[in-house]
């Protein structure tokens, strides 16, 4: 579960600097959370032994009347993708197609811009070059 944390938590920082690079070019960026959805392989990779599959048939039984379809399960991200009263709002986080807040850590701007640094170094961009393509879209804000 701490990776999952971990994962959800660099999604949302590195939604937020990406937002914030992304100011003024028309383009906007979206933390969405499809929630706890049926039917989308979540557990194929885990450990295929007999208590692990004991221990999903179990989670399923006990959580399934409670998670979502799959349709369900994508209202939210088709929500940030389409509705346009959200342009003004881009790098947020967003839940049952409502905006949410999130904690401390996931708003801080230091953390997002670090884990934007490292994102760069581990992919071997740099950041002059990532800044040359955003610049590059007509309504590229030069305030960044």
């Amino acid at each position: 579960m701490a990776a999952y944390a971990q994962s959800k938590l660099a999604l949302i920082l590195f939604t937020r600097e990406l937002a914030s690079r992304l100011k003024g070019t028309g383009v906007t960026a979206y933390s969405p959370h499809p929630g706890m959805t049926k039917g989308t392989d979540m557990s194929k990779e885990y450990d295929t032994s007999f208590i692990s599959g004991l221990s999903r048939k179990l989670f399923f039984f006990l959580f399934g009347a409670i998670m979502k379809t799959p349709k369900e399960g994508a209202a939210t991200t088709l929500y940030c993708a389409l509705d346009e009263s959200l342009v003004d709002e881009s790098g947020f986080y967003y839940e049952d197609c409502k905006r949410k807040e999130t904690t401390s850590q996931a708003r801080s701007d230091a953390d997002a811009r670090r884990l934007w640094v490292e994102s760069l170094k581990l992919v071997g961009l740099e950041e002059l070059y990532v800044d040359k393509i955003l610049k590059s879209s007509p309504n590229f804000n030069s305030n960044l």
